[in-house]
This record gives structure tokens, sequence and C-alpha cells, in this order.
């Protein structure tokens, strides 16, 4: 069933631009030649990025703000106000160019990527500038989907921190008792390695660590994953260049390389455990107290064939 409500309200849509309600902000070029209404083929996409250091609201516009032909040449003129100041950025176009023609501009406040459909619709326009607007008589103004500012949504600068040690104020206690030595918890406290770092910033992967891009969802992720980047580290490491560190862990625990991961690219079973049987001609000794195991040949229980 057709619905002409839809029809109604989508007959005049120029996408990306929009037809901005009467009265709404907005001007013309002083001393135009007329008002255009511009075809929703001329322009088939724009995409605006303000740069992080301009404050812009969702309540302000873009407005197309004139047309230019001059011989073969078309200009279209955008006009925005960002940080209190008015700026303009052309999209310069030839109405010769078939579809689909796109290009970048970018400047220090604003980057801008637009699309062009079929231009021969303005070889019958007279030389001059005009005043775009839509079917209704309203200014056109691009689309807020179409717009995104920075400011508060992305990464300008960078600090590095370390979160410091929760360290033992009594390192002496009895196991045999329930005391346990006190700490001192470092909760909240940060070793500071850098701060307001920016331009050029390279991420290294560390011990147990992974850095991941997509350029397609401008993404930057870092996480962990044991054995990622450097590898498991052999010692502790250290939260600055001037800590000096002891060697082995100060968990107590056995470095990477005391301790077996796999055997033959066999990993071990869900309870972190190996299944070693012996066969005929080797056996098989476990020394747990040791941390040791003992492969041997014996030949006793072979079957020897004469």
């Amino acid at each position: 069933m057709p619905r002409a409500d839809f029809y109604n309200q989508n007959m005049y849509r120029l996408y990306p631009l929009y037809e901005m309600d009467a009265g709404a902000a907005g001007s013309c070029p002083p001393g135009h030649d007329g008002e255009l209404w511009l075809q929703n083929r001329l322009l088939c996409d724009l995409d605006v990025t303000i740069n992080p250091q301009h404050d812009y609201s969702y309540d302000d516009t873009i407005q197309l703000y004139s047309f230019t032909k001059s011989g073969t040449d078309i200009t279209f003129t955008f006009r925005v106000t960002i940080s209190g100041a008015v700026k303009t950025f052309t999209v310069e176009r030839d109405v010769s160019d078939e579809f689909i023609t796109y290009s970048e501009y970018s400047d220090d406040d604003i980057t801008v990527f637009a699309v062009t459909g079929i231009l021969t619709d303005a070889a019958s326009v007279a030389d001059g500038t005009y005043c775009p607007v839509g079917g209704r008589g309203g200014y056109l103004a691009v689309e807020p989907q179409r717009i995104h500012p920075l400011a508060g949504n992305s990464v300008t600068s960078i600090n590095l921190a370390n979160e410091a040690r929760t360290k033992a104020d009594d390192p002496e206690c009895d196991p045999t008792t329930t005391d346990v030595p006190s700490t001192t918890s470092a909760a909240g406290e940060a070793i500071v390695a850098a701060e307001d770092l920016t331009g050029h910033v390279k991420f290294v992967e560390g011990y147990n660590a992974s850095v991941g891009l997509s350029e397609s969802l401008n993404l930057l992720t870092l996480g962990s994953r044991i054995g990622a980047g450097a590898g498991q580290p052999c010692g502790e490491i250290p939260l600055t260049p001037e800590e000096e560190m002891e060697p082995g862990l100060l968990s107590g625990g056995p470095a990477c390389s005391d301790v077996v991961f796999t055997l033959n690219g066999i990993q071990v079973d869900s309870r972190g455990n190996f299944l070693l049987l012996g066969s005929r001609g080797l056996e098989v000794e476990s020394y747990p107290d040791d941390h040791m195991i003992i492969i041997r040949a014996n030949v006793s229980e072979s079957v020897i064939c004469r």
C-alpha cells in the first residue's frame, strides 16, 4: 500500500543536505544572481570532520552557502562557524565530470570528503553565483550525521605511568601461625614515565602484550596474552630505569625458563598436567619433591628376539 506521507516528506530530500526550516539561521552571498534549486543528483555524499581543537555543537549547522558557475567550472561553497569564527570551504568540479567524482580537502581545522554525481545537469545554468535553496525555498545545510566533531572524541596526547607495587612492611612471617605480614597498598599511586606525548607515537609490544590496529574502525587495541609480543619475562620488570631488581620474581614463582609448557607441541590437560607413560624399553620415574622427572632406558622388560 503506498504511503503518501513518506513520499511527501521525502520528495524534496537532498541527501547529504537537508532543507532548513523557514526562519532558521542562514544567509545568501551578497550580490548573488538569484536563488537556485539544486537537483539531488549533483551532490551525492559529503563527510565533514572538524578537528578536536575546535568546539562544535550539533545545534550548529554547515550551510551550503553558494553555488557558482563560470564557464565549465562549478564551485560549491560551504560555511560553518567553529570556535566563534566563520570558516568556508569549497568543492570544485567541472560540468563535464562524470558520475562519480570524489575529492578530499583538508587543513588544520577541517577535513572534507565529497562525492558528486551527474554534473551535466548544471551545464544549462547561466554563469554567476547563486543562493542554493530547497524545493520549499529554505536554505540548505549538511545532514547532522555527516558531520563529525572530534572535540572530546579523540586522543590529542598520551601520558604513560605504572602503578606502584604493593609492598610488605614486614616480610617475615611464621608459616605455622595465621600471622601474615602487613602490607602497604599502593592503589591509586602512579609512577609517571612520560607526560603529554604528541605527534607520531609508536606502540611496541612488550612482555605478554599485544597491539592491534583497525584502520577501518579507527581503533587501537592494547591487550595482554601469555607469550605474546616480547614473550614471557624471565624476571621481574623494573617500573623505572632506576629500580634495581633481584634475579627471579618477587612472588617467588618460577621464571619462564623454569616451566615446561609443551612437550613436542602437546599442551597440558585441563588440570595443568602432562601424562607420561613408559613403554617397553623405557621407564618414567617422578620425584615431585625435587620437581624432577627421569626417563631412562630399561631393557630388562623388553622382549628380545633371537
